[in-house]
């Protein structure tokens, strides 16, 4: 049976095709392509499948805090093992706390002990694939009466506030100067898993390598002050390397 008085619209995409298949099984009603009222909730599926968001009236959630909720309320039904990727916002740790339960983290490029940690992720899909956290999402609010919409809501506002900023640095020396700059980094406190990554007052900033530069993440309360945390990771890094302040970045 179809959720009562209920409609979703989903992305036009091929990932939306798998969205569909996957909520139909939860007997949702199912409309492909942008909404017809600003109250109707759109959910859109990267085309990549990874990422996805929802929309409705003036708020939309990203990933982040859609994984949040979710987090919460796989807790709340006794799941106490989590795993996802090391960069994923710490805030994840301080939401998972109150039910006792553990989150595993596991890096990009496999390390050593984290056979556990991949073991979990593999079957715990909707923490890495879009497609799979659409359709977890719906279930975690879907009683038998219909999709309770307002809890959802409740839930997002019930987060406490955090931000994630990703920016990019190219250095003028190329991987020369990267691997000096790791180094530099790491003997003024960083640690080193992923990249090189500080914890501070205000969030929890990474440096992490990739081609021809490096990915700076910063994590916060607020979208201000994770930029701010990657402003100042830039001038220090401009202070370890020499250049000056107006080197140019993306």
């Amino acid at each position: 049976k179809p959720l009562p008085g209920k409609t979703f619209y989903v992305s036009a995409n091929q990932a939306g095709d798998y969205l569909s298949d996957a909520m139909t099984s939860l007997s949702a009603n199912i409309r492909r392509g942008e909404p017809e009222k600003p109250d109707e909730m759109y959910l859109h599926i990267s085309d990549d499948g990874r990422q996805f968001w929802f929309k409705k009236d003036e708020c939309t959630a990203d990933f982040d805090h859609i994984r949040g909720v979710i987090l919460q309320e796989e807790a709340k039904r006794g799941i106490h093992s989590f795993s996802l990727p090391y960069l994923a916002p710490r805030i994840y740790d301080t939401l998972l706390s109150p039910f006792g339960a553990t989150l595993y983290r596991y890096l990009s490029v496999a390390g050593e002990n984290e056979q556990e940690a991949r073991s979990l992720a593999a079957i715990q899909p909707a923490y890495r694939d879009g497609a799979a956290a659409a359709v977890t999402l719906i279930a975690n609010f879907t009683e038998k009466d219909g999709f309770h919409e307002n809890n959802l809501m409740k839930a997002l506002t019930d987060l406490p506030p955090f931000q994630t900023v990703e920016e990019e640095y190219f250095p003028e020396g190329g991987d020369e100067n990267k691997a000096s700059l790791l180094a530099r980094l790491s003997s003024a406190g960083g640690k080193g898993k992923e990249g090189i990554a500080f914890s501070t007052g205000n969030g929890f900033i990474a440096v992490t390598p990739r081609k021809n530069g490096f990915r700076i993440i910063a994590q916060s309360y607020s979208m201000e002050a994770a930029h701010e945390l990657c402003t100042d990771m830039k001038g220090k890094i401009r202070g370890i390397l020499g250049e000056n302040e107006n080197h140019k970045t993306p």
